[in-house]
């Protein structure tokens, strides 16, 4: 089942989840698809439920307004097996680059789409957070948070 649920489906929620895999579409070939590809155009998150063992694909195409993305999420079959619906979900996903790209006239290159399978984390997802910065398929930015005012007890 395909929903498409705005942010809600967004990305990968790493405490409930484990990342299987990280498809991306080469920026480069972004224009083959939309005239107006935003960075990181087009991403895809297989994540597999950490107490269930669910597989789903979250995927998203982000066009140069930064408020215009469509997030969507496909469940997996249900009496799949998670790594079948791994290989289904990559291969699907392929297909339908590809057949876009192709129906728009300008196919894409062999290299256009990736796939990322970082290893298992052993339960604890800052592993595969390093393990893409790594790779260098994220950006780490660190942010720091103003401390809230407090109180002043100096009353003059």
């Amino acid at each position: 089942m395909m929903t498409n649920d705005g942010d809600s489906a967004a990305g990968w929620i790493m405490e409930v989840e484990k990342l299987r895999c990280l498809v991306v579409l080469d920026d480069g070939e972004a224009g083959k698809l939309t005239p107006r590809p935003g960075p990181a155009y087009f991403r895809a998150f297989i994540v597999q439920d950490r107490e269930t063992a669910k597989v789903v694909m979250k995927f998203r195409y982000h066009y140069k307004n930064p408020d215009e993305k469509s997030w969507y999420r496909v469940e997996q079959k249900k009496n799949e097996e998670p790594a079948e619906a791994i290989e289904q979900f990559k291969a699907g996903m392929k297909f339908v680059l590809d057949e876009a790209a192709q129906m728009l006239g300008d196919p894409l290159s062999d290299e256009a789409i990736q796939f990322f399978e970082p290893p298992d984390d052993n339960g604890n997802p800052m592993h595969t957070v390093m393990w893409l910065d790594e790779k260098d398929l994220i950006d780490i930015k660190i942010e720091e948070v103003a401390a809230e005012p407090t109180e002043s007890t100096d009353h003059k």
